[in-house]
């Protein structure tokens, strides 16, 4: 799951950023486990989310079970590849930064917001 935390800030750029980019860059180089990722939005910095491994889950599910609509023009068969990530950890699916993107949005709106 951390590794979708990672690529959700590939994808997230046009509405959010990363609250703290060096610390972020620091765990990766270091391979710390990443838990949590502080975004702000584009447009208001004072609107603030901390997105946690727990939320990835809980909006990968909202994705891949169906409950919301979402199509990554990029793939075929989008919510079947949901499914597959969502079964395997990240393991046994292609994602990118725009399937990240929409989970990450999931779990901090409960929909798709943008894009």
């Amino acid at each position: 799951m951390s590794d979708i935390l990672i690529a959700a800030t590939g994808g997230i750029g046009y509405w959010a950023q990363v609250a703290e980019p060096e610390s972020l860059l620091e765990k990766v180089r270091s391979r710390t486990p990443i838990e949590s990722i502080r975004l702000t939005d584009q447009e208001d910095s004072s609107k603030a989310h901390t997105v946690t491994l727990d939320d990835v889950a809980r909006g990968l599910s909202l994705l891949s079970s169906g409950t919301l609509n979402y199509s990554n023009m990029g793939y075929s068969e989008t919510p079947a590849r949901l499914r597959a990530l969502d079964k395997s950890d990240g393991d046994d699916s292609d994602y990118d930064a725009s399937d990240a993107d929409a989970i990450v949005q999931a779990a901090i709106f409960g929909k798709v917001v943008y894009g």
